[in-house]
């Protein structure tokens, strides 16, 4: 437990180890879901912290996302549609991206991204980030039960022929 109680220090989380049991218990958190937020701390995909005098505990994730457009025809590349065994086909709009390291920088993320993803973007094209937009909103995490804030970046890109 002391390595999870470091990554916890690490990240500026405002809780300890012991608190963040102590309050899942209180609160009746199922044990899988505990396991879940702890395996995501540990790999740093979210922050942690008590607000509202310590009685709730909110989720931080950055998430990080590239807008591809074509020059040629405005169109933009998405994920339309995933496939699960748990859910089936499922419809959905997403640009290529997702979360990254709390302790990684946006830029090496998306470049990560555009070497492993979309290296066709890459190597067989003209590509060009020309700027970032940034955005924060808030939503109750169905996963974990809790109040998520994500900070979610996009790095627009023109596709050249």
């Amino acid at each position: 437990d002391a390595g999870f109680e470091e990554v916890c220090a690490d990240l500026s989380v405002t809780c300890s180890l012991r608190e963040l049991r102590n309050w899942m218990e209180t609160n009746e958190i199922p044990s899988h879901v505990y396991d879940g937020l702890e395996k995501e701390l540990l790999s740093g995909k979210c922050k942690l912290r008590f607000v509202n005098d310590g009685s709730e505990l909110e989720r931080r994730v950055d998430v990080q996302a590239l807008r591809v457009c074509r020059e040629d025809t405005g169109g933009i590349l998405a994920q339309v549609a995933g496939w699960s065994k748990e859910k089936g086909f499922k419809t959905t709009s997403l640009l290529p991206g997702g979360k990254k390291d709390v302790e990684e920088t946006a830029r090496h993320y998306i470049n990560t991204v555009l070497h492993t993803d979309l290296e066709w973007i890459r190597t067989h094209n003209k590509f060009k980030i020309q700027g970032t937009s940034c955005n924060t909103f808030g939503k109750n995490s169905d996963r974990y039960g809790m109040s998520t804030v994500y900070v979610r970046e996009v790095f627009h890109g023109i596709l050249q022929k």
